[in-house]
């Protein structure tokens, strides 16, 4: 198997293990199980039934599923809020937003607008990755690519079950600062979007801003890629993510630092 096949079939064994660790209830467990088997047991049949040449296709395509999976199967063990790392976290984008007033920062609309586009397109910029690599002639080099942003996704997500947040959205009266924002076409598809396809919880570290980030440093390794445009939405998922209210600011340095971490760790061995 792959590099980053063990990573997915790890973590789904660490999301069972958390669960049983944490006490949490039997449904929460069964329901990670019913997750966590079948995607293992795909993950396991694709790497060796002799399906040439379809078998090695899905290999370098399917991880971005069994990254969503993964993500749904995190929440299933959400306990809680964990108040004084939410307080912490709230308290600091109460003083990052008052010292911005303070220098008359303020969001136009446009910009606004652009932002939560690019937050939107954090879901497909993971994919972009791997056809940049088959565009390059770099397709041999997707089990990298996979290892670095599964390490990295999951890393994010490893924290929920200990101590999770929820979105600082749904905790500001009156929406916020982000308030009226939401006559903001991409505004009303991410929250469209969030509504029906999230955990409904809050990340921290962001696993959008680490997912984003591992993306665009493994990009930056490929002869010939456009680095730069994935940089440019990497910094603008992240802005999105603080500016829309969907993630804590710190929630964004984290998954970054995450990410940084993960491609310095795993440069030697895989890269």
């Amino acid at each position: 198997m792959r590099t980053s096949e063990w990573v997915i079939v790890a973590y789904f064994l660490y999301l069972l293990a958390s669960g049983a660790f944490l006490r949490a209830r039997a449904r929460a467990i069964l329901r990670v199980a019913a997750l966590a088997v079948p995607t293992c047991g795909v993950v396991v049949l694709v790497a060796h039934l002799p399906l040439f040449p379809i078998a090695p296709i899905l290999r370098d395509w399917l991880p971005g599923a069994w990254l969503m999976v993964g993500y749904w199967a995190t929440g299933l063990l959400y306990r809680g809020p964990a108040r004084a790392l939410e307080a912490w976290l709230e308290a600091f984008d109460i003083r990052l937003l008052a010292w911005l007033q303070r220098r008359g920062a303020r969001l136009p609309s446009a910009a606004a607008q652009l932002l939560e586009f690019a937050y939107l397109f954090c879901y497909p910029l993971v994919p972009a990755g791997v056809a940049v690599l088959y565009a390059t002639g770099q397709r041999s080099r997707a089990d990298s690519y996979w290892t670095l942003v599964l390490s990295s996704a999951f890393a994010a997500y490893s924290v929920l079950p200990w101590a999770g947040t929820r979105p600082p959205r749904t905790l500001e009266a009156g929406g916020g600062p982000a308030r009226g924002r939401d006559r903001l076409l991409f505004r009303r598809v991410n929250l469209a979007v969030l509504a029906h396809g999230s955990i409904h919880v809050n990340t921290f570290p962001s696993g959008h801003a680490a997912s984003a980030c591992a993306v665009t440093l493994f990009v930056a390794t490929v002869p010939g890629a456009p680095w730069v445009v994935f940089a440019l939405f990497a910094a603008a998922i992240g802005a999105g993510a603080i500016a829309g209210r969907y993630h804590f600011a710190l929630d964004v340095v984290a998954g970054v630092v995450v990410a940084v971490a993960a491609f310095v760790l795993l440069a030697r061995s895989v890269f």
